[in-house]
């Protein structure tokens, strides 16, 4: 029996995790699920306001005190079976460490502040048209965070065992990529 392949996916927001996730689909043949669109689903069967990222951060802080840190993915873990699987999204050290338990690994990948400031702005979703100077506040806010229960990408990333650049183009990405895959031996 081949080993199932699990990646867990972390970095800041507009920073090219569902690039990356996107590209190991259609590649390599992955099962992408994303923890964003988990919470966002959550949060609109529950109707729990907006999907705005003020909102989405309130509601995930206050679901990990009430479920635990690893919440949005220990249930993907435990129900899905694929054989290569990729989770976009995470943004608590306790995700991090739940798949890492299971055998995965963790790859930041990210940009620089203007690049994804410029994609967000771009990509126009609740809460991402603000100024650059908001998007950088937000960004440090969530990197320090003073609940251990809140978003903390920092946490995530500073745990990643691979880092990709997603600061240039997409061809640059995906070569990246295709080196973490050819190091993983995944094909």
């Amino acid at each position: 029996m081949k080993k199932r392949i699990i990646i867990g996916i972390a970095g800041h927001p507009s920073g090219g995790k569902d690039t990356v996730a996107r590209y190991l689909v259609k590649k390599y043949g992955f099962v992408h699920i994303s923890t964003s669109d988990i919470l966002r689903s959550y949060m609109s069967e529950h109707k729990l306001g907006d999907l705005s990222r003020e909102n989405m951060n309130k509601v995930v802080t206050q679901l990990r005190k009430k479920f635990g840190t690893d919440f949005l993915v220990r249930d993907v873990l435990e129900t899905n079976q694929d054989a290569k699987l990729v989770l976009s999204g995470l943004r608590s050290s306790g995700e991090a460490k739940a798949i890492t338990q299971a055998g995965g690994i963790i790859v930041a990948v990210d940009a620089s502040l203007r690049v994804r400031y410029k994609r967000a702005l771009k990509r126009g979703r609740i809460g991402e048209n603000i100024s650059f100077e908001q998007f950088v506040e937000e960004q440090e806010k969530e990197d320090s965070p003073t609940n251990p229960n809140a978003p903390s990408v920092a946490s995530v990333t500073s745990v990643a065992q691979e880092h990709i650049d997603n600061s240039s183009t997409r061809l640059h990405t995906h070569t990246q990529v295709d080196a973490l895959t050819k190091r993983l031996k995944i094909n």
